[in-house]
């Protein structure tokens, strides 16, 4: 199944190098997970979740996997239409777990963040300055021209990072990528058990459709 994990990490990738390229494009302690924290986390993800465009990044990441999963199936003497099957399922799947993949990835963040970071970062990234840079930072992931940040935006930037919370931010979140990381084998388990029964649904409701018009 590894042409099926591998567009999950990929996409963990993006949501990690999105952020260490966002830091670049501006060069110029263990807490108790409260409540307040987690929601601070779980806010912070979904944000990085829209900026990198997680859905596309997954499905681009499938697709360029589908002559290999083919294959694959091909080997064990499956059924031609699995492979689009398992896709559809997958991208099903990722859709109806988003909540719970923030809630993970937030749960990684409140480790490397303070609520005044979080706050602080979170209220920035998504002001029009914050959604510009991080734009900005997706399109140079994806080796895309990135559209130009106007002087304005630059301003705010610099501005942000003067303040001691907006460094502190930038500094850790450079370095996102290993939150990322620790985060990816419970996203994996998450989101794998519904994948498979979808899959199987759609197997299931296949192969009955087969046998009802022999």
């Amino acid at each position: 199944m590894h042409a099926v994990t591998r567009p999950f990490g990929r996409a963990l990738a993006v949501v990690a190098v999105v952020a260490v390229a966002a830091v670049c494009l501006v060069a110029p302690s263990a807490l108790a997970q409260t409540s307040e924290m987690e929601q601070l986390g779980t806010e912070l993800a979904h944000t990085l979740f829209e900026a990198a465009d997680l859905d596309a990044a997954m499905t681009a990441g499938m697709n360029a996997e589908l002559p290999e999963l083919g294959k694959a199936f091909a080997e064990i003497g499956g059924r031609p239409e699995w492979t689009a099957m398992v896709m559809e399922a997958a991208k099903e799947e990722l859709a109806a777990d988003r909540p719970a993949l923030e809630r993970i990835m937030g749960r990684e963040f409140v480790h490397d963040f303070t609520p005044a970071e979080l706050r602080a970062g979170i209220t920035f990234l998504k002001s029009p300055s914050g959604v510009a840079m991080l734009k900005a930072a997706t399109a140079q992931t994806a080796s895309q021209p990135a559209p130009p940040m106007t002087r304005a935006v630059q301003k705010d930037i610099e501005r942000f990072m003067r303040t001691p919370e907006g460094r502190a931010f930038m500094d850790k979140f450079a370095k996102v990528g290993d939150s990322m990381e620790g985060a990816k084998s419970d996203i994996l388990a998450e989101i794998f058990p519904g994948l498979l029964r979808r899959f199987g649904e759609k197997a299931e409701a296949a192969e009955k459709a087969r046998e009802a018009a022999r």
